[in-house]
């Protein structure tokens, strides 16, 4: 014979009351493609699935002081269909000092498209728009490639080993890490948009040079050729 839970032996509003204080006192919550992961106590038994989950999805989400979300090839409509459905105090909180971690996780070269990012930004600036600009700054700005760290300004400076047409194909099952501090986010975004078209850029620079090269190439074959005719 099983053992007897005492948890759900309470009355049903004394088990609502421990599942909000137990949602409550979460640290972290994990979002996946929209949704809040179960908690582990959610998944002991289907009635908690059904009692606990609920609640904990409402308020482990609203009130956890950290947020880790992941984000396939830049398109962030999920998590912000997700952001959308907080209360606003608990985004807005800055005595909570609410910390959104996003993970972004790139399936296939070129992947990443700055389109994907509007309703993100649109969604930033709300959040921002009561702060001061020049606070918005990069401070938490990570990718990681292959182990080692790598700002944004270091990115710049694109050699052999960041070379658009090398640093996509490298890219294809690493993962950028986008961390904000509750007021920064969209500068992040603008930062993203901004390295993607440097990366364009980059693209095209290559693309130009390699053909300037190509063309120079033949043009010197065609003058060989033509001294060559003369001579005869």
């Amino acid at each position: 014979m099983g053992s007897r839970s005492l948890l759900l032996d309470l009355p049903p509003e004394l088990r609502n009351s421990v599942y909000e204080y137990l949602a409550y006192s979460v640290k972290s919550v994990d979002v996946r493609r929209g949704r809040v992961a179960q908690a582990p106590l959610a998944r002991a038994s289907r009635q908690l699935m059904t009692e606990y989950g609920t609640v904990f999805e409402r308020e482990g989400a609203a009130n956890a002081a950290v947020i880790y979300a992941d984000v396939f090839d830049f398109d962030f409509r999920a998590l912000v269909t997700f952001l959308n459905k907080l209360p606003a105090p608990a985004i807005h909180t800055r005595e909570r000092q609410r910390e959104l971690v996003v993970d972004i996780v790139l399936t296939a070269p070129g992947s990443g498209d700055a389109a994907l990012l509007t309703r993100w930004a649109l969604r930033c600036e709300r959040l921002d728009e009561q702060d001061d600009p020049k606070r918005h700054v990069l401070r938490t700005y990570n990718i990681n490639i292959e182990g080692s760290q790598h700002d944004s300004k270091s990115l710049r400076a694109i050699d052999e080993r960041l070379r658009p047409d090398i640093f996509e194909r490298r890219m294809q099952k690493e993962r950028f890490l986008l961390m904000d501090d509750g007021y920064d986010i969209l500068s992040m975004v603008r930062q993203e948009v901004w390295h993607q078209q440097d990366m364009e850029e980059e693209r095209r620079r290559i693309f130009a040079s390699k053909r300037k090269g190509f063309e120079a190439a033949e043009g010197g074959a065609l003058t060989g050729a033509t001294g060559t005719k003369n001579r005869r």
